[in-house]
């Protein structure tokens, strides 16, 4: 496996993966003008909710809960949450250290 191929990191960390989706799910909520901005956190949420139990299944990730789907579902939520305070993390950084540009 090469260490450089971009195409591989679904494989190494499907978390990451999914949570970069779900940031670039959000800026393009972010983008429509007609989507009302206090929804993304929830879509976000459950978007992750919905998905992930599939990336879950389609990986070699050890199965070692009680009830794995559940969990995928939980887990997928939580990675929705993060993408949304990652977002807000980078306002806040980019407030304080960068230009001032809080209108991402």
């Amino acid at each position: 496996m090469d260490p450089f191929d971009p195409t591989k990191i679904y494989e190494l960390a499907p978390h990451f993966a999914l949570l970069i989706a779900l940031n670039f799910l959000g800026y393009g909520l972010k983008k429509i003008k007609w989507f009302p901005n206090g929804l993304i956190p929830m879509v976000l949420i459950v978007a992750g909710a919905a998905v992930f139990p599939f990336i879950y299944e389609l990986t070699e990730i050890t199965h070692t809960a009680y009830n794995p789907r559940l969990y995928a579902v939980v887990l997928g939520a939580c990675l929705g949450g993060a993408a949304v305070g990652f977002h807000q993390l980078s306002k806040l950084l980019g407030a304080k250290y960068g230009n001032g540009d809080t209108k991402v």
